[in-house]
């Protein structure tokens, strides 16, 4: 009695997973994907990169010294 019972629900099981099968669309599986997040840079881009973070950083805090150097190269940069 309990092997009949067995094989009705593993004909139920395989005719529900064969029903899935058809309704649903099979998607890709996962793929090994290797992400490059970023790109070696020269020295020249780096030390850029450098210099103008870390102005960033030092005047965020404390901005006003910047506003004059500022003010002076707008008029500089129209006169």
């Amino acid at each position: 009695m309990t092997h009949e019972v067995h094989a009705e629900q593993a004909r139920r099981k395989r005719s529900v997973e064969e029903k899935q099968q058809s309704s649903i669309p099979s998607l890709p599986g996962p793929k090994a994907v290797t992400w490059i997040l970023y790109e070696p840079m020269d020295r020249d881009k780096s030390l850029l990169l450098a210099m103008t973070s870390s102005l960033i950083t030092s005047f965020f805090p404390y901005p006003s010294p910047f506003f004059p150097v500022t003010h002076k190269m707008a008029l500089n940069s129209f006169l």
